[in-house]
């Protein structure tokens, strides 16, 4: 385009067109510098903005896989851990299922009613204290150990369905039992009123005829 543009001058204005084909041709050539550096530096530019978002995308990557690696590796300790915990601990919690059970069977006996129920209370209470660990809920008792392994989403289904029976059946016997114990302390309360204004109304008698 410089050349041609020189050419035409040249050849219509003589050496004087040759002048200012050249200083034509030498701004042509330094716009087109420009131009030239312009564009590699916005080309640069481009290339530095995109391997900076690819590190920033790559290193979110990175620390993401690292991050679940280190949630897997701590799920899996912790994991292992509840089993050694289990493992020690299966035989108190085998013990105290089977004083549940005991529990629940001897209440409907008049003599063995009042320490079962006052039982099965305590080990509501000492669950709540202590965790699963030696203590089930109320209805895992009767889940054999085998079936839980076996169908371990049925197991604990059945063994919520009867665990709500059991916390039902819980508190409407606490609840006659509050009962019959208010019951108890007012009679007791009204016996104890009679007898002591009686007696002491008839030592009084004794003591002061006439009053």
């Amino acid at each position: 385009m410089a050349d041609t543009i020189t050419d035409r001058l040249g050849t219509t204005l003589g050496p004087a067109g040759q002048i200012l084909a050249g200083q034509s041709l030498r701004r042509i050539q330094n716009e087109e510098r420009a131009n030239n550096v312009e564009n590699q530096e916005y080309k640069s530019s481009i290339s530095e903005r995109a391997s900076n978002a690819g590190g920033r995308v790559a290193g979110g990557l990175r620390q993401a896989v690292n991050q679940a690696k280190t949630d897997k590796a701590s799920a899996e300790k912790d994991e292992e851990n509840k089993g050694m915990v289990s493992a020690v601990t299966a035989p108190a919690r085998q013990g105290t299922n089977w004083l549940l059970r005991l529990s629940w069977t001897s209440m409907p006996a008049v003599v063995t009613f009042i320490p079962a129920l006052f039982y099965i209370n305590l080990h509501v209470f000492l669950r709540l204290v202590l965790g699963e660990n030696f203590f089930c809920k109320l209805g895992d008792e009767w889940i054999p150990k085998q079936i839980k392994a076996m169908t371990k989403s049925v197991g604990i289904d059945v063994g919520r369905k009867i665990g709500l029976v059991e916390m039902a059946m819980l508190l409407i016997l606490d609840f006659i039992c509050f009962i019959a114990i208010l019951a108890i302390i007012i009679v007791f309360a009204v016996v104890y009123n009679f007898i002591y204004e009686t007696w002491t109304g008839w030592g009084i008698r004794v003591i002061t005829p006439g009053v």
